[in-house]
């Protein structure tokens, strides 16, 4: 049986097959800047200040109406569609491209659109599933609204305070490994075609006896390439204050406008970036946990 892949190997192969078929990923994930481009155009239009008392004013005119939803809705519901959808498409592209066949963009950026309900459920499961551990609180705050209610003392509320300090530690652990266990649903789902319950039950099943190995396989590579999409955005932050400083002319509401624009395209820049290593981190994960079965 092939041994699990270390921590070493998994950071190694991820940025090898990462700078290797670069230009490929980000064929996909540089949709992300469509999420900047509706973000700026809104921008420009909408008000600058406090936008909660110009509108309370009732100050606020046409145009900046226009600015102001057109953000709205880059923010909501255009931002979760496209992340979803470029998350899905790397996950789709990953195997092939790792196992050295040819790519059809469009081929799977229509595949990805295919999945992209697929995953939304699977995804809502999940997240039903990981508010499970919240019931282990409740026992705790019961017997604090019961304290206060007929006064026990403080007999009762040392006791509620532990039983609540206890579900809480509880909750943090199970929280934790649920999470893990169920990391590789969308992998399930898109490559296994895993679907619904399934896809929960299967990325659970590929986990199990291995908790510990791959959390630490889930976590450390993660660390380390958010970590360097960290120091790149702090880098640009830099370069802003920089350019900023040297366009004064513009005016202050130009450079509040500018600062805005370049922040939110500097954080698009990196979660485009980093988002592909994360998913052939996770991709390449899944696949030894599946050839270590």
């Amino acid at each position: 049986m092939p041994k699990l892949i270390s921590v070493g190997q998994l950071i190694d192969q991820t940025w090898e097959g990462y700078t290797k078929h670069f230009r490929t990923f980000m064929k996909i994930s540089l949709w992300t800047f469509a999420i900047s481009l509706l973000w700026i155009i809104g921008d420009i239009f909408a008000p600058v200040g406090d936008t909660a008392s110009i509108v309370a004013s009732g100050s606020l005119t046409g145009v900046e109406l226009f600015g102001l939803i057109t953000m709205i809705i880059a923010s909501f519901p255009v931002a979760p569609i496209i992340s979803i959808w470029i998350l899905v498409s790397l996950i789709i592209m990953t195997e092939p491209l790792i196992a050295g066949k040819k790519i059809d963009i469009r081929a799977t950026a229509k595949q990805g659109w295919k999945k992209f309900l697929p995953y939304i459920w699977v995804a809502f499961l999940k997240g039903i599933v990981l508010l499970i551990p919240v019931a282990f609180v409740i026992p705790g705050f019961a017997l604090i609204f019961a304290n206060m209610v007929v006064n026990g003392g403080a007999l009762l509320g040392a006791i509620s305070i532990l039983v609540t300090f206890v579900g809480l530690v509880a909750a943090v652990v199970f929280s934790i490994m649920l999470t893990v266990e169920l990391n590789f649903i969308g992998f399930e789902l898109t490559l296994k075609n895993m679907k619904g319950i399934k896809a929960l039950q299967a990325s659970r099943s590929l986990v199990k006896g291995k908790f510990w190995a791959t959390l630490f396989r889930i976590i450390i590579p993660k660390i380390i390439f958010y970590l360097g999409g960290f120091l790149a955005q702090m880098l640009l932050m830099m370069l802003l204050t920089v350019l900023l400083a040297s366009l004064s002319s513009i005016g202050a509401e130009g450079v509040i406008k500018l600062s805005e624009m370049f922040v939110h395209v500097a954080s698009m820049a990196v979660i485009a970036i980093v988002t592909p290593l994360v998913v052939l981190a996770d991709y390449l994960l899944f696949d030894s946990l599946h050839k270590a079965k």
